[in-house]
């Protein structure tokens, strides 16, 4: 017979049990809860801790700190405003005007939000939002040096220096010790023409700071404009004594060598900026050049197909002279050709993109000349005609077209040093039509 004080005994036991199960579920669902929350004071340090690691340009993990503070207070202007400046160190400016948008929400007197939103307009080519950032920074904060020096620079990439040379004034005005002032209206002047002035500038700036890298490479660019090779080197030469690891440097140097000739310097220079920042993919399109001017088209393809990843502008010439080094006899890979051209997207009005256009047949020669307007855009379309009418074995075309570029193009211009190199070049005829 069952003893049934027994099992009513057992049965409680479960029970207890089942509780104490229950009990220490929801203890730790109340630990991980507490464990889970962000203290305002936490967060507080990781933002610390993330502006860092972005004086480090360790872009990534700032933004986990940044991730992680904005997963639990979603409109902390300060940390959606550090997170835009962490997508613009890493290019990804979409993201960044994104954040600084939710920043200016969370507070629209946030000055900065709207200075770098600005610059990330800028970035993308986008004039009127650059702008328009520009001049509510300053109607917020009418004495801020910086928000005059972007609009500056905004003003003279569209060539509007009368306003780019005001807006500077200003900004010196305002904060005569400024040497971002000094450097940005020197380049100013040079892109006038004006050298005398752009050096003083330099000079003014040098008063400011006499070990800044950046004034010695903007006095190697003054002298380079003026043919002065010689001393244009022993001022870049200077720039990255003073800065080892200053990439524009070692990129304004490459150009010089180019401009002697002295191709495998150049790649050394390039080589060295790569090994700085590899994630800088006009890095290698400039390498690729040199290769390509060296007619080991092979590495040169190699390297275009690298640059035609980049965001910019870079991406669509990476992909023309990418196609060209393909396409060549010591190459001659048209698969890999013709799908750098097939991976390229964008808008087909806006140069360089007809040139790619002309590369996949789309328009003719004759129609990409009457698209180029500016004399730049034309160095441009007779150097790839050249280089194109070459591939095919059309050797008095070729010439025709890049001893054009030799005596009418911008002499500043890579393709100026293309035409030169491959003016003379017996071409062998592919199989490409």
């Amino acid at each position: 017979m069952l003893n049934h004080n027994y099992y009513h005994h057992i049965r409680l036991k479960f029970k207890l049990l089942f509780l104490l199960i229950i009990f220490l579920n929801f203890s730790n669902i109340l630990n991980n809860s507490a464990l889970a929350q962000l203290s305002e004071f936490e967060a507080e340090d990781l933002i610390k801790h993330g502006n860092q690691l972005m004086r480090d340009k360790d872009y990534n993990n700032a933004l986990e700190d940044y991730n992680h503070v904005l997963k639990f207070y979603p409109a902390n202007a300060e940390a959606l405003f550090a997170r835009g400046l962490a997508y613009m160190g890493l290019k990804k400016y979409q993201l960044a005007i994104y954040d600084f948008n939710r920043s200016i929400a969370s507070n629209e007197k946030v000055i900065y939000s709207y200075l770098y939103r600005g610059i990330a307009y800028d970035e993308l080519d986008n004039f009127n939002n650059a702008l328009s950032d520009f001049n509510q920074a300053l109607r917020l904060a009418p004495n801020t040096p910086g928000a005059y020096i972007n609009r500056a620079k905004l003003y003279a990439k569209h060539k509007n220096y009368f306003n780019a040379i005001n807006d500077l004034n200003e900004a010196i005005r305002i904060k005569p010790d400024t040497e971002s002032a000094y450097l940005m209206r020197s380049q100013t002047y040079l892109l006038m023409h004006k050298y005398d002035e752009a050096v003083t500038d330099c000079n003014r700036a040098l008063d400011l700071n006499p070990n800044s890298s950046n004034v010695y490479i903007l006095l190697g660019q003054i002298d380079f404009k003026q043919n002065k090779y010689q001393s244009a080197l022993e001022n870049t030469n200077k720039a990255i004594e003073l800065d080892p690891k200053n990439i524009e440097a070692y990129t304004h140097r490459g150009l010089i060598w180019i401009a002697l000739k002295k191709y495998r310097k150049a790649i050394m220079d390039y080589n060295k900026a790569i090994e700085i920042d590899p994630s800088n993919n006009n890095l290698y399109y400039l390498d690729g050049i040199c290769y390509y001017l060296t007619e080991d088209f092979k590495d040169a393809a190699s390297l275009f197909a690298h640059g035609a990843k980049s965001t910019d502008k870079t991406r669509v010439y990476s992909t023309i002279l990418g196609y060209l080094a393909y396409s060549n006899p010591a190459v001659n890979n048209e698969t890999k050709a013709k799908q750098l051209l097939t991976n390229l997207t964008g808008n087909k009005s806006k140069w360089p993109m007809p040139v790619i256009q002309y590369l996949k047949n789309e328009i003719t020669d004759s129609q990409l000349l009457k698209i180029a307007k500016s004399n730049d855009e034309l160095t441009e379309a007779h150097c790839y005609l050249g280089l194109n009418y070459l591939l095919k074995g059309q050797l008095p075309m070729a010439k025709s077209e890049l001893q054009w570029v030799i005596d009418h193009g911008n002499k500043e211009f890579t393709e100026y040093s293309l035409a030169l190199a491959f003016v003379n070049y017996k071409a062998k005829v592919t199989s490409k039509p």
